[in-house]
This record gives structure tokens, sequence and C-alpha cells, in this order.
């Protein structure tokens, strides 16, 4: 499949992925977003801390959940995994349901990085999508719970390899009402360029990555 090229501001040169999020899942965006809110124009707005291991109550009505310390050789930081019992309403993104009874979200928050991925599985546990959050940092609060502050700017990769690159607008709109610094804007193209560049952004990456992070639980 030919993928567009999207252009991005310094350091990083260019990134292939498509930025229309509405066009490839031939619906629009979700009813209502899993981890953020939106002002009247459909931008995100800020909310801070985003947790392992906590569902959204507005879709989810029960689940099992559980957070564990990763410490393998070349992988190191947190996973959650989060099993979806009962729910209030599908998640639905256009065509594609992320949110349903049966399915679950593997979570990884990486030691030192500043990303983190939510992986989608549905109740045959095929992964309907990897989605990944260019994060200001990855952290523990003073509880010792793992938690990441999201940077706006995200990326979705499916199971054909179609690479999405979601929320452009919503970061420089950050960045122009003052709720990030021109180095936070920066920072998060340079996390996405880098992520691409050492072949993270890929089927066969994520599929190792979260077959060994499953077997952790």
């Amino acid at each position: 499949m030919c993928r567009p090229q999207t252009c991005l501001p310094c350091p990083a040169p260019h990134i292939q992925g498509k930025t229309n999020y509405e066009k490839y899942k031939k619906g629009g965006l979700p009813d209502r977003p899993p981890f953020f809110s939106f002002d009247s124009e459909g931008s995100k707005l800020w909310k801070g801390a985003s947790f392992l291991g906590r569902a959204n109550e507005y879709y989810i009505k029960s689940y099992q959940a559980e957070t564990i310390r990763v410490d393998e050789k070349d992988i190191a930081g947190y996973a959650s995994l989060l099993k979806i019992e009962e729910i209030n309403r599908p998640f639905m993104a256009g065509v594609i349901c992320l949110y349903n009874k049966g399915y679950s979200e593997l979570c990884f928050l990486p030691d030192g990085e500043n990303w983190t991925l939510f992986a989608i599985y549905n109740d045959k546990d095929e992964i309907v999508e990897w989605y990944i959050d260019i994060t200001k940092k990855n952290a523990l609060d003073e509880d010792g719970n793992p938690y990441c502050d999201d940077l706006y700017i995200d990326a979705v990769l499916m199971p054909d390899g179609t690479l999405l690159i979601l929320d452009e607008d919503d970061l420089k709109n950050a960045l122009d009402r003052g709720d990030i610094s021109n180095a936070d804007f920066e920072l998060a193209y340079r996390v996405l360029y880098e992520l691409k560049n050492k072949g993270i952004l890929n089927t066969a990456y994520m599929s190792t990555l979260c077959a060994r992070l499953k077997l952790l639980f």
C-alpha cells in the first residue's frame, strides 16, 4: 500500500504514515475519546497523567487488571493487562471496535523512554491495533503507581502494517495555548521519528514485544 509522507519540523526530516484517521477508520473518530476530553472544535484537552491498569468507566463496567514490573534482558519498565468483563457501551473508532466484552488491553511504559504502548486485543485474542502515545515522561507517582504524561501526538499501527499519525493539530494547538513548551513540541516529533527510524513502529517488533510481555502475566 502506498502511504503518503508527513513532513515533520526539525529535527526530524520525514516520516511515512497516514494522517487522516477518519478516512482510514471509515466512520470518523470515536464517540468519546478513551483518555482525553475534546473542546468544541475537536482539539484534545490536556488532562495530565494516564495511569496503568485503570479503565475508562464511560465504556467499561467491570474488568480485571494486573500491573507488574518488567526487568527482562532487553526490556524494562512497567506493564499492565486489563481484561474487560462487562461494558457500558462499545468503544468504536468508525467500523473498528476497540473496547467490548472479552476484549483486553496490554499496556507498557518503558523505562527512560518517551512513549507508551497500548495494545488492543479482541475477544479471540487477536490484535486490533497498537496505539503508541508520545509522552513527556514515564514515571511513578508518590505511591509508586506508574503513569505517563501525554504529549498529544500519537501513532497507531494496524495489523496490516498501516501506520497512522494522529493529533498533530492538537499538538500545535497545545503549543499555541501555552499548554506545552517549544521543547515539548520538538520532543514529540523527535521521539516519533526515532521510533520509526529504529524499527519500533512495525508489526514484527510490536508482535514480538507484546508476546513476551503477555507471557509475564
